[in-house]
């Protein structure tokens, strides 16, 4: 195992860089990227990107540090791994990746470059080669940030995800790996939104889910049931990375997936003001109204949540926005059979009474 930022070798026990809280990445290659045995490094992808080391890899892509030959600059590229590039909906899903953020231009959001297709059929998305480290981590290294560092961080992310938003464009997996720090680390001089995967168009009336996609830590009910979601969705996702900013944990934690997404759905947090001792009561506020159970209660918009965002960091004291009528209690109504024979399931496996929700 290596450290993509600072190179070191670790044994293959290592999960992250005792240095600097980066996940490792294996050296063994898993795939070629083409038939022969030549290494990545000495391979041009799209006849115009020469690949050079492993800079991230998931379950479904790798991301390489490459040289544009046409103009001699560092970007980045995207690969789906052979095993994906097989199946339909993983390679419409890629491509709606850098469909989506084609669309957008923000200084808060990553920009894609080029799009294309490898010899084998494989798609490739070109991207901004961006410097410094995740969110991610920076918490697995220092753990929690103070609450003005943390609320000015996530205050460009919010003003990222308004033009996300105004793309008509749900991310579905806002998340401290998928925020990206741009400059020297512990002192970025930017921020950007990345990892666009499981980006989706929205309707008026949403976006339906056939399965559950996204990471279970920080989804809201109405994804978790795969349910029908909209922009709000990111809102809860945003309410929970500035939970686990300032207070170095999250709200529900849990060994299993499975017990996360039943807290999810099921259960209230507590307030950072918990973990954080003289916090200011109105970051309570916000995060509350973040991750509110049922849509309806939370910021309508992502904008509506910046406004907050920053009267708390420009003008102290000042009280946030009023909230709109709360709809008591705060507990999530599942809209369909399957959601509902679910959030019955998480019930039960936490020991708590199905609420009594409407004849659907």
């Amino acid at each position: 195992m290596y450290c993509p930022r600072c190179h070191r070798d670790y044994d293959a026990s290592t999960a992250f860089c005792p240095a600097d809280g980066s996940r490792l990445l294996d050296r063994r290659p898993v795939e070629d990227l083409d038939e022969t045995p030549s290494a990545p490094a000495a391979t041009v992808i799209g006849g115009r990107y020469r690949l050079g080391e492993i800079i991230g890899q998931g379950s479904m892509a790798r991301v390489y540090h490459a040289t544009d030959i046409a103009t001699n600059e560092s970007v980045a590229v995207k690969v789906l791994s052979k095993q994906f590039a097989a199946q339909d909906e993983q390679r419409t899903r890629f491509f709606r990746e850098a469909k989506a953020i084609l669309r957008i231009e923000h200084p808060n959001v990553v920009k894609v470059l080029d799009v294309g297709r490898w010899t084998d059929g494989r798609p490739f998305i070109v991207i901004d080669y961006l410097k410094g480290e995740s969110l991610g981590a920076r918490l697995r290294r220092d753990k929690r940030l103070e609450p003005i560092v943390a609320l000015r961080l996530l205050r460009d992310a919010a003003a990222g995800l308004e033009a996300v938003h105004a793309a008509a464009i749900v991310h579905r997996d806002v998340k401290p790996d998928n925020i990206f720090l741009v400059g020297e680390p512990g002192a970025p001089s930017g921020v950007r939104l990345v990892d666009f995967g499981l980006a989706k168009l929205h309707s008026h009336h949403g976006s339906e889910g056939a399965t559950t996609m996204g990471t279970a830590a920080y989804m809201p009910p109405e994804q978790v049931l795969s349910e029908s979601i909209d922009p709000r969705a990111d809102v809860y996702a945003l309410g929970v990375v500035l939970f686990r900013a300032i207070t170095g944990h999250l709200p529900f934690e849990g060994e299993r997936s499975v017990d996360l997404l039943a807290h999810q759905v099921v259960l209230a947090a507590a307030p950072p003001s918990w973990f954080v001792e003289n916090l200011d009561p109105r970051i309570d506020q916000l995060v509350g109204r973040c991750m509110k159970k049922r849509p309806e209660n939370r910021y309508p918009t992502i904008s509506a949540m910046l406004a907050d965002m920053h009267r708390l960091i420009d003008e102290p004291g000042a009280p946030l926005s009023a909230p709109p009528r709360i709809v008591e209690p705060d507990v999530y109504e599942p809209r369909t059979r399957l959601g509902r024979d679910t959030a019955v399931l998480f019930c039960r496996k936490l020991g708590v009474e199905p609420p009594k929700w409407p004849a659907l």
